[in-house]
């Protein structure tokens, strides 16, 4: 069954994507996206959305038709010999996660938030952390691509191998990802011990954490203080939970409410943001903490302050210098930073446009929240950061903000103009193409 309705406005998660489509469409089995694709008027053109967790404008569908996969969840199979499961692209990873868990399985790695679906979230090259494991698309085995001539083609490393490396990372620019089918592991927990320490000790001792499982680290920005963050596999059982009225205690109240609410002060006296900073770190940071569970639980954070997210993969022998030169740029420029800057790390990626194409890679992410919904310079910042990780050789990631061109584009990634080539090949109408796309492929926004 299909359903749809014409005209109406979509925003993103975050407030930062807003746009007006002609027509909303909402199938809920394969019949139904080809009878969309298949019906969609000439020189008209389809933007498939997720869960809008992009701050960029990757899904913006602006006087265009947008494609909701919301209705196409559901678990297709699962192979206990192959620890495979095969999925409808519309299912979350949170649902992916607690469905094998009930089947004594796991995905090996999840970045901090599964509410992604999962199509989205490969398309956009999503990772979690972890020197040992790869990214998201690279627990893809299998998948199935909706193209804009009515095909339903299949891709893995045996079969059109092509579609298969640029599909994974594909940006929902190669046509409508279908199905996936996606390697799994026996269920396992999860060891996480957070800690804190000081600038210069996290610098001296990164390599030592990446000997972990899992590592990350986020730098509170205006203060010398360093969260660290590792998660190691174990055969334990979980630790008690918190009750419910501490978990609303440290993670709600003081973890998102009253911090929103300082940051909403700091929107007028920018000036406050440094002793915020050092106020909650205090309040959140300043224990050691160590949990046992089940290991989706432990990926993932509780996030619900709106904000602005920039991203960049760096070669990770980089890391120690570009994270001096981000410091000394910040107090430099004088930029008023909300905490925190997250760093993570991922193996080597291979498909085409993933951003850990060809090495080892450690991730910075900077953050501008929008308290309450509020808009805050971000930036100025932005683009200062924006520029010092391109010199570094960095790439940015998909979904989030960034300010790069096709130029740049094409020395980041070896397989550039094979992927543009494949792409035109698959939609040479650019039906799955928006303003956003046109700007990283051409460098214009075309109508």
């Amino acid at each position: 069954m299909t359903t749809g309705s014409t005209g109406g406005t979509w925003n993103n998660w975050a407030g930062t994507v807003r746009c007006q489509y002609r027509a909303l469409h909402r199938p809920d089995s394969e019949d139904g996206i080809l009878s969309i694709v298949n019906s969609l008027p000439p020189g008209e053109r389809l933007k498939v959305v997720g869960a809008g967790h992009s701050c960029s404008s990757i899904a913006d569908s602006s006087d265009g038709h947008l494609l909701s996969l919301k209705a196409y969840n559901r678990v297709l199979g699962l192979d206990r010999d192959k620890l495979e499961i095969t999925v409808q692209a519309g299912i979350t990873l949170r649902e992916i996660a607690v469905y094998l868990s009930e089947h004594g399985l796991a995905l090996p790695n999840l970045g901090s938030i599964s509410d992604q679906t999962v199509a989205g979230a490969i398309s956009t090259g999503t990772h979690g952390t972890g020197t040992k494991w790869g990214t998201l698309p690279q627990q893809v085995t299998r998948l199935t691509i909706i193209t804009a001539a009515g095909a339903v083609l299949a891709a893995s490393m045996n079969e059109h191998p092509d579609l298969f490396a640029a599909a994974r990372v594909g940006l929902g620019s190669l046509g409508v990802l279908s199905t996936l089918t996606i390697s799994c592991v026996p269920a396992f927990n999860l060891r996480a011990v957070s800690g804190q320490v000081d600038w210069r000790t996290a610098l001296q001792s990164y390599n030592t954490w990446n000997e972990a499982d899992h590592a990350s680290f986020w730098w509170i920005p205006h203060t010398d203080t360093v969260r660290t963050w590792t998660a190691e596999r174990t055969q334990d059982l979980p630790t008690p939970a918190r009750s419910r009225w501490r978990a609303w205690y440290d993670d709600h109240l003081w973890g998102n409410h009253l911090h929103e609410c300082a940051l909403l002060g700091t929107k007028v006296v920018p000036f406050l943001i440094p002793g915020v900073n050092r106020f909650f770190q205090r309040r959140l940071f300043n224990r050691r903490t160590e949990r046992v569970d089940r290991s989706d639980r432990v990926f993932n954070f509780p996030i619900r302050i709106k904000q602005w997210v920039m991203e960049y993969a760096i070669d990770m022998e980089k890391t120690r210098k570009v994270l001096e030169r981000l410091r000394e740029l910040i107090e430099r420029e004088g930029f008023r930073v909300h905490m925190p800057v997250e760093v993570r790390f991922s193996q080597p990626d291979d498909a085409w446009l993933g951003m850990a194409y060809g090495r080892p890679t450690c991730y910075i992410g900077v953050i501008m929240y929008r308290p309450f919904n509020r808009t805050v310079p971000f930036e100025s910042y932005f683009r200062a950061v924006d520029a010092l990780m391109a010199d570094a050789g960095g790439r940015p990631h998909w979904a989030k903000v960034h300010y790069r061109g096709p130029d740049d584009f094409r020395q980041m990634y070896p397989r550039w103009d094979d992927f543009l080539a494949l792409r035109k090949e698959l939609d040479p109408a650019g039906v799955f193409l928006n303003r956003y796309l046109e700007s990283i492929f051409h460098g214009r926004e075309k109508r």
